[in-house]
């Protein structure tokens, strides 16, 4: 997200060069999109503060994550996605958050990545380790935000920050699963209060910057971070009060999630060969610094919600449409 005054959420990304008419991938087919120059205005630009800040910088021929994190090693971390901006055409220089798959055909994001898209402002592309190289991708049926999403701009010491910060993208076409690609499963409450203890160690992973205002990089990153209470969390000279019942708070000096990771997951291994979500990347002030901790969604507060839509998304009233 774009960042303000003083608490940025993470979805910060990529970008290159000017463009004319620019392919879409389209589940297996190649579509034309329509033209996209480097004339248009960057208050033309609509959609989340992620997606506009990486388009800004593409159109702008700019240069373009995880905090003390290290690549991923193959066949790890099958679960995560890359959101991207449909009419880039380079997954380095299009990737503007992350996700997560849950189930072949739906990845859960971040609600501050998805706000104000369209479907067919993205691309869905599952599999990768590095963003250079082929990966499945897919065209968006739709986008769903959480109805009480909002940004809270009541804390002083927190900033502005969002709230209910959980969206879902539907693809049009399931992605296959194979060696390479598995979705993962939510954790539930019971397991949740086993980790709950200062410095469990939980695990952050995507592509964002290696420090604030850094490039994406094209390589997958995780990196272990301890959990942090909310108490701590909540203490003054942390994010004081602003952190919810939707929150979960994870990280320290120099480990953290950063820009680009936005949407991203939070991960536990209850045990050697077993992984669970725990939480979706948020916000935060700077990345790695004291007392600064990683803010993310928490999954156990938002379990039903995301379930309520899987199992019916044509229901309007647990569902609405974007």
């Amino acid at each position: 997200m774009t960042k303000p005054d003083m608490i940025p959420a993470r979805g910060h990304a990529s970008i290159a060069r000017r463009i004319g008419r620019l392919a879409l991938v389209c589940g297996t087919t190649l579509l034309t999109h329509p033209a996209y120059s480097d004339e248009l205005a960057a208050d033309q630009l609509k959609g989340s503060a992620p997606y506009i800040e990486t388009a800004r910088r593409y159109l702008q021929s700019a240069k373009q994550k995880i905090i003390g994190g290290h690549p991923v090693s193959p066949g790890t971390h099958k679960w995560q996605t890359s959101l991207q901006i449909s009419w880039i055409p380079s997954g380095v220089d299009a990737h503007f958050c992350g996700g997560s798959l849950i189930a072949p055909n739906w990845i859960l994001t971040a609600g501050h990545c998805m706000e104000d898209l369209k479907a067919t402002d993205v691309r869905a592309v599952a599999g990768p380790l590095d963003l250079g190289k082929s990966a499945q991708a897919r065209s968006v049926r739709r986008i769903i935000v959480h109805e009480k999403y909002a940004t809270d701009n009541s804390n002083v010491v927190a900033g502005p920050h969002p709230v209910n910060d959980v969206a879902l993208v539907q693809v049009f076409k399931p992605f296959e699963m194979n060696a390479q690609l598995q979705q993962i499963p939510l954790i539930d409450t019971a397991l949740e209060a086993t980790i709950a203890q200062p410095n469990h160690e939980l695990t952050a992973s995507g592509f964002g910057a290696t420090k604030v205002g850094g490039k994406v990089v094209a390589g997958l990153l995780s990196v272990d971070v301890p959990f942090v209470s909310r108490e701590t969390c909540n203490r003054p000279q942390s994010y004081d009060q602003a952190i919810t019942d939707g929150m979960i708070c994870a990280g320290e000096v120099k480990k953290d999630s950063c820009q680009g990771d936005s949407g991203g997951p939070l991960t536990y291994h209850p045990l050697k060969d077993d992984v669970v979500q725990v939480g979706i990347v948020g916000w935060g002030d700077k990345c790695g610094v004291q007392n600064k901790y990683g803010v993310y969604t928490r999954v156990t507060a938002y379990r039903d919600w995301i379930m309520a839509c899987m199992a019916s998304p044509d229901d309007l009233a647990k569902c609405p449409r974007k």
